[in-house]
């Protein structure tokens, strides 16, 4: 079976590696899915960490502690990669809304240092600031339903990768801000 080529397959292959085709890649392109490295290096970096139980954020916390160890990534062109299924446009903004809701927390409890990483560090800003105040209005559901409507209209044509960029970041930031709520109510 082919592989459907839409605006959003092409904006996943221009991802992560596909954006850094160079020698050497930043470790938050690490993804384990097609990854090779030395078994002493990863058990000296402590394997994966099993407090990650939902999608997302083990790649990127594994990339970052072997990158603290002194870790080089690179991309190899002939090394490739076939995923067994596309997912479409509703199921991964899903599963954005659970890599927020879920690992994010996991990952900011053990380095912080990754909210300006992932676009979170807004939310240390003061409440009053000109970022914050640009980010809690894109994080409004009515911005987000236009560019979503935008997005859907769009598929079948060229899109600007910052509209998908702005569709994950919004589910997986509205994911951290539920589980904080959440937190908050129980706490």
């Amino acid at each position: 079976s082919t592989v459907r080529s839409d605006a959003m397959t092409r904006y996943m292959e221009s991802r992560g590696v596909g954006q850094n085709r160079q020698e050497e890649v930043p470790f938050k392109c690490f993804v384990t899915g097609n990854s090779s490295l030395p078994r002493s290096l990863l058990v000296k970096a402590g394997c994966f960490d099993e407090n990650f139980t939902a999608y997302g954020g083990e790649d990127l916390e594994l990339g970052f502690r072997l990158n603290s160890l002194g870790a080089k990534f690179f991309a190899v062109e002939k090394a490739i990669s076939f995923h067994g299924h596309v997912r479409t446009l509703q199921d991964t903004c899903n599963l954005m809304y659970t890599y927020g809701h879920c690992s994010v927390p996991v990952l900011l409890s053990k380095h912080p240092e990754l909210k300006k990483l992932l676009r979170l560090d807004f939310l240390e800003d003061q409440p009053v600031s000109l970022k914050r105040c640009f980010f809690q209005f894109a994080l409004s559901p009515k911005v987000y339903k236009i560019i979503e409507k935008l997005v859907i209209l769009g598929l079948k044509r060229r899109i600007p990768a910052i509209f998908f960029d702005y569709l994950w970041w919004f589910n997986r930031t509205r994911g951290l801000l539920d589980a904080e709520q959440t937190q908050k109510k129980i706490a």
